[in-house]
């Protein structure tokens, strides 16, 4: 009926024995193991022996095997292709977009920032995962963190914890962006429009002072 995903980047199963054996117990389980189900993907990328976390979460989140540090786009879209990166052929959607669909609330909790490659595969298309602020994000392309507040499925998003709000404000307020948006406002005003409840928290008492 629902489904929460725990990504360990980078963390595949040799890295859980040598947690064990860091504990000084290689029989001990670790939290995550004492779930009543686990799985197992292949996320290898297609043009590289060694993958990144922008292709393989795109492999975890959308089924679909692409190039190193491409989100959510086929193989035939080569690292900062821009223009092939705007045909709409080779994007492909997460798991998020079909959840979103039937009605599902969707989020994303992240120790990183929210435009990192591992969350932004679940809402971003983009021909680098280097592309998350307007800074550096070639003209005709979006940036992540315009995707992930004004996108078709980071718009929708219904829970978004994590850092990087440097590529959601412009320079004049401490942030990244050039292009003078801030996008925590239009984030606000986008939401309050279409008449949806919203709470920002930038620290622990913000965070424990919103009302559920």
């Amino acid at each position: 009926k629902n489904v929460v995903i725990m990504i360990g980047d980078g963390m595949g199963l040799p890295s859980q024995m040598a947690a064990r054996s860091y504990l000084n117990d290689v029989n001990v389980e670790l939290s995550f193991e004492k779930f009543p189900y686990s799985g197992m993907s292949k996320v290898y990328c297609v043009n590289y022996q060694v993958p990144d976390s922008a292709s393989t979460a795109t492999a975890l989140l959308t089924g679909v095997k692409n190039n190193f540090m491409v989100l959510a786009l086929t193989a035939d879209v080569n690292l900062r292709n821009c223009s092939a990166a705007s045909d709409e052929s080779h994007q492909i959607d997460s798991i998020f977009k079909y959840a979103q669909d039937v009605g599902k609330s969707t989020g994303i909790v992240t120790t990183t920032r929210v435009t990192h490659a591992t969350p932004a595969a679940a809402y971003a298309i983009s021909a680098s995962r280097q592309w998350e602020g307007n800074d550096g994000t070639p003209q005709g392309c979006k940036d992540i963190a315009d995707q992930l507040i004004n996108g078709k499925i980071g718009k929708n998003l219904d829970v978004i914890f994590g850092g990087g709000l440097r590529y959601f404000l412009p320079v004049t307020e401490g942030g990244r962006r050039t292009d003078g948006r801030n996008l925590i406002k239009e984030y606000t005003l986008n939401n309050q429009r279409d008449g949806n409840r919203v709470a920002l928290a930038f620290n622990k008492t913000h965070l424990n002072g919103i009302n559920t």
